[in-house]
């Protein structure tokens, strides 16, 4: 009986969680697509890098993408180890 009352404890928690992700995507999606565009993404910012000035978001994007690639490649190259030493 415990373990029956547990498990939907934790499908109503993750149904809550996940009603209040969609509906923060949501918000951002619905107010944030009037400025996205195609230069903003592909252009790097100009005059500074404060808030507010014209540029777009190029720089993050590709920051981002060397973060997890980077990432990937050495927790590749640490389970590699792992397995090669059987530690």
């Amino acid at each position: 009986m415990e373990e029956v009352l547990f498990k939907w404890l934790m499908i109503f928690s993750l149904v809550l969680v996940m009603m209040a992700l969609a509906g923060i995507i949501f918000v951002i999606v619905l107010k944030g697509a009037s400025a996205l565009s195609l230069s903003m993404l592909i252009e790097t910012p100009k005059g500074g890098y404060y808030l507010g000035k014209e540029g777009g978001i190029a720089n993050a994007i590709v920051g981002s993408l060397y973060l997890a690639f980077g990432a990937s490649f050495l927790s590749v190259i640490h389970f590699g180890g792992l397995f090669y030493f059987r530690v």
